[in-house]
């Protein structure tokens, strides 16, 4: 039987951080079907709210923080989750390991779109005054799946 990991099971595993970041490039060609898909997807969220929406790329920001960032109440920005496109690129950003499941949701539906070319993808932890340490990476969806599935 296969289990279904998140995205960021191994830096949880690992205790390390204190932020994790998932990056993915996709081929340039890709960029309009990746911000649609993304923007779909995320739109139907419960968690997160667009923050902010340009030509080239789209962000999401889970509604807590944005809702604190509005209020200009930085008692605790540490703790977010950022998910953003920005042409033909992909990341979530999670400070302080502040995560959400819809994350590793959005990778999956990512990875079950055949119209997404993967070039590559990687999972690091750092920020917050340390080094990003790329603790494992890729370059197609086949790895990534593989990944997430033990």
């Amino acid at each position: 039987m296969v289990t279904q990991l998140t995205w960021n099971w191994e830096l949880e595993a690992k205790q390390i951080g204190p932020d994790f970041l998932f990056q993915a490039s996709f081929a340039p060609e890709n960029k309009m079907i990746l911000q649609s898909r993304v923007s779909k997807f995320m739109g139907a969220s419960k968690d997160f709210v667009c923050s902010s929406q340009v030509a080239n790329g789209i962000c999401f920001t889970d509604k807590k923080s944005a809702l604190e960032l509005q209020l200009e109440n930085h008692s605790n920005i540490y703790l977010h989750s950022e998910i953003a496109v920005q042409d033909n690129s992909f990341s979530i950003t999670n400070g302080y390991g502040y995560t959400f499941l819809e994350e590793t949701k959005l990778i999956l539906h990512l990875l079950r779109t055949p119209e997404l070319q993967w070039e590559s993808w990687s999972v690091k932890a750092g920020g917050d005054g340390y080094d990003w340490t790329e603790v494992t990476a890729g370059n197609s969806a086949q790895s990534l799946l593989e990944y997430m599935s033990r």
